[in-house]
């Protein structure tokens, strides 16, 4: 079982990632304006809505090497 701290762990990674924000909007629907709020620290990760996290988590299991 994955346990939340692997979980934001690998969303940090992904935000601090040279993926740009549009191409994970596309590609999550998780939309730019939360994205960046996310990578200025405007916004805590544990902070945002679970279907924002799971989708952010997804993508960066996918496109992020371990």
């Amino acid at each position: 079982m994955v346990d939340s701290e692997h979980i934001y762990k690998k969303i940090r990674d992904l935000l601090e990632s040279q993926i740009s924000a549009y191409k994970i909007e596309t590609e999550t629907g998780v939309s730019r304006s939360l994205i960046s709020k996310l990578r200025k620290g405007d916004l805590k990760l544990e902070t945002t809505y679970t279907k924002n996290t799971l989708a952010l988590f997804d993508y960066a299991i996918e496109h992020l090497e371990e």
